[in-house]
């Protein structure tokens, strides 16, 4: 019984350590302001999102050159990334292909 106490008495003692840290509490006040009021994280993944799937969509055109949805999805990211001049290289041959859609007018 004796070492189940101070077991007991180590990891809340640990608990207490870690919670009155100052520096973790300087960063966990850190992230709620940038939560809140900069949203700095949230613009960081989404850059980073937008790369991993830019990658990826050039990996899938190197294997695929004709896939043209992938090169559509890769002309918008490259739109998000402002990178402009890029995504009009990207969409320049499925505008030279054309349109494979039927399209009925009236």
């Amino acid at each position: 019984m004796r070492d189940s106490s101070s077991m007991a008495g180590l990891v809340l003692w640990a608990i207490y350590w870690v919670l009155e840290s100052p520096f973790l509490v300087a960063l966990g006040t850190l992230l709620l302001v940038d939560e809140f009021a900069f949203g700095f994280r949230v613009r960081l993944y989404r850059r980073w999102k937008r790369n991993r799937r830019a990658d990826k969509l050039q990996r899938t055109l190197e294997v695929n050159p004709h896939d043209r949805r992938a090169r559509s999805e890769l002309a918008e990211v490259r739109v998000a990334q402002k990178r402009f001049a890029q995504a009009v290289e990207v969409l320049k041959p499925n505008l030279q292909a054309g349109s494979t859609t039927q399209r009925h007018c009236c």
